[in-house]
């Protein structure tokens, strides 16, 4: 049994029901299978933390003194969760060996990854003809952060208090003209009610972009897939003032203004001490969207403290088993 209404909030029964936290040596998260709405039986989302590619893969970083990579994958279908959790094994192995990586060509490197990984999760057999995973990622230097997008997760920059939209959001109700636009080039048609789909389909996806989801990706070059796998990327330069980085999916951007966000962030940053769990900014986040906003999906928050990720003599990475904490009323 979930959690029960009382007033407005979630009301915890069981350990079940707490919302799982991790904290990292730069990061926290904090996840929540919202099981209150049948459609989320199964939770499926994932994400992945590697606080230093090179060391963990050991990988020729290039022009790189180090890189971070941070990401959150949102499933969708019945399967979604095998190509969430397939994501999260497979993408930071795969970047790390991209010659373009190598190079020093980040972005370039990010968008191979992609198609790589979207490739391998066919080849394996995995049942996603209509089934897949949107998904956002951040790969951050000492002097860059570089955001790789794929459907409606999003990554939002926390810079002196102001929320900066990182990514664009691939879903029909919000995508961008040009988007719209590419789905029709490519043979696709938009439903009334909001939905990508062509002839002969098996079903329609919100989506304009992820992982998986076959049905819409017939053979030739990714680029004139219904549904694309290819994410668009937006590189930033580090400057003095930039905060933290919220990489969530849809289950948080989907009721919560990017500013809301950050806005919490830096509200329960202000309560806590300067080195605590970055997992308590993740919770405080969750629970306003699940108690305040009434989110129906599953819901994943990872926060990044960019001054712990340019920390003089960067730590070997801190994994520390969070404790689960209640869904609080934010």
């Amino acid at each position: 049994q979930g959690p029960r209404r009382t007033d407005g909030w979630l009301q915890m029964e069981s350990p079940e029901d707490r919302v799982p936290c991790e904290d990292f040596a730069s990061c926290g998260v904090a996840q929540f299978q919202n099981r209150q709405y049948w459609k989320n039986a199964k939770q499926q989302d994932s994400y992945f933390v590697v606080e230093d590619l090179g060391a963990t893969f050991g990988a020729n970083l290039g022009n790189f003194q180090r890189v971070a990579l941070y990401g959150v994958a949102d499933g969708h279908g019945q399967y979604g969760e095998l190509s969430a959790n397939f994501v999260r094994r497979n993408f930071p192995p795969q970047l790390a060996q991209s010659p373009h990586f190598a190079a020093g060509r980040l972005s370039d490197a990010l968008l191979e990854t992609f198609t790589q990984t979207d490739a391998l999760q066919q080849s394996a057999g995995l049942p996603l003809w209509a089934s897949g995973a949107c998904v956002s990622v951040a790969a951050v230097s000492p002097t860059h952060i570089v955001v790789a997008n794929c459907g409606d997760c999003r990554c939002v920059l926390a810079d002196q208090g102001t929320a900066q939209d990182l990514s664009n959001d691939h879903n029909v109700k919000t995508a961008s003209p040009g988007e719209i636009q590419r789905v029709l080039d490519s043979g696709g048609t938009i439903t009334p009610d909001h939905r990508v789909t062509l002839p002969g389909a098996p079903g329609r996806l919100a989506t304009t972009r992820s992982l998986g989801d076959y049905w819409a990706k017939p053979q030739g070059p990714p680029e004139k897939h219904v549904v694309s796998g290819l994410p668009e990327i937006r590189t930033v330069v580090r400057q003095p003032g930039q905060q933290y980085l919220v990489l969530a999916s849809d289950g948080i951007f989907g009721f919560m203004s990017s500013q809301d966000v950050v806005s919490l962030c830096l509200s329960a940053s202000a309560q806590v001490a300067p080195t605590s769990p970055l997992s308590r900014l993740a919770h405080t986040v969750l629970c306003a969207a699940v108690n305040a906003r009434h989110s129906d999906d599953n819901c994943t928050c990872l926060v990044v403290d960019l001054a712990r990720v340019e920390a003089a003599g960067f730590p070997a990475p801190l994994k520390v088993p969070g404790q689960p904490q209640p869904l609080a009323g934010g």
